[in-house]
């Protein structure tokens, strides 16, 4: 569906987390095992990571806990915070 408004669309809605991202991944990783079924599981993550785009990911996150009252501190590194945002047709070719 393509329109010419700047509204938002009321079919689509924006959700993130984890838990929005596993089935993307997940059919992007089936799109490179597709292509190539001689790679390794290892191989297909280190794809994945290797071609994510990274702009625009925060340096640091910090989340507050309101029932222990503390602060949590997550420096950016692709095991802490995440590759970035996968890239399908990188990762494909």
């Amino acid at each position: 569906l393509q329109t010419s408004s700047t509204t938002a669309s009321q079919l689509y809605f924006r959700m993130s987390g984890t838990s929005m991202a596993a089935p993307i991944v997940s059919g992007v990783a089936a799109l490179v095992l597709g292509r190539d079924t001689t790679l390794t599981p290892d191989q297909v993550k280190a794809r994945l990571m290797k071609t994510a785009r990274r702009t625009g990911l925060p340096k640091k996150v910090s989340i507050y806990d309101p029932v222990t009252k503390t602060t949590y501190n997550a420096n950016h590194d692709v095991f802490t915070i995440g590759a970035g945002i996968v890239d399908a047709s990188a990762a494909y070719f």
